[in-house]
């Protein structure tokens, strides 16, 4: 980029200099402080090919980068940018996630099967933390939490989280009290309803999300 222009500008007894780079038909301005960057921003601006190059550092465009530039270090921007994140850096891990869908930083961190799950108590986003390692049990309830956080839904045969998950030892709790367990924890919900396989009557779970 070309240097085009510069002017000093005072603030709080220190001396910065604004200065005003082209590359093309773009124009932008940087603040510097003894020779380095004051801050992290720039202010550019794109100005139609029509413009003579040495007549556009003084148009209205221009002059208004250089208030920009001004107004962030009257107004201490990019110290409180970098105050802020060097405080982030001592956030709880509940203050310091942020939803994955809205945004908002008020999560609820729980644990799971093994891992953590995160859950929005805004929009009710519902994410876990990747496994380290895995086992079958694992990986049957796995595929209905990651089914549903993907697809709205997750379809599986009753007989197998029966026999591979939620055995009946016959004591209690039951097959149904550990599925109904289970899917609190997860906030999900599930209605049974029967699918004909070739003459075969087949018990099937359906998954949901769970309303907050």
């Amino acid at each position: 980029m070309k240097l085009m222009r510069s002017e000093t500008f005072t603030h709080k007894d220190k001396q910065y200099e604004l200065r005003l780079y082209a590359d093309g038909w773009r124009f932008t301005v940087q603040s510097f402080h003894n020779g380095e960057r004051a801050d992290g921003y720039s202010h550019s601006v794109d100005l139609p090919t029509a413009f003579d190059l040495q007549q556009a550092k003084n148009t209205d465009a221009i002059a208004v980068l250089f208030e920009s530039a001004k107004n962030e270090i009257r107004e201490e921007n990019w110290e409180r940018h970098v105050k802020g994140y060097l405080e982030s850096l001592h956030l709880t891990e509940e203050q310091s996630i942020g939803c994955q869908k809205c945004t908002n930083r008020d999560i609820d961190i729980t644990k799971v099967d093994g891992r953590k799950m995160y859950r929005c108590k805004t929009c009710g986003n519902v994410w876990y933390e990747p496994r380290k390692t895995t086992g079958a049990t694992e990986t049957f309830l796995d595929d209905i939490t990651e089914g549903v956080i993907s697809k709205g839904f997750y379809d599986i045969a009753t007989v197998i989280l029966l026999n591979m998950v939620f055995r009946e030892g016959g004591r209690s709790p039951s097959f149904h009290d550990q599925l109904d367990n289970w899917c609190n924890q997860n906030w999900l919900r599930y209605e049974t309803y029967v699918e004909v396989k070739k003459k075969k009557e087949e018990e099937i779970l359906h998954f949901t999300r769970r309303l907050k």
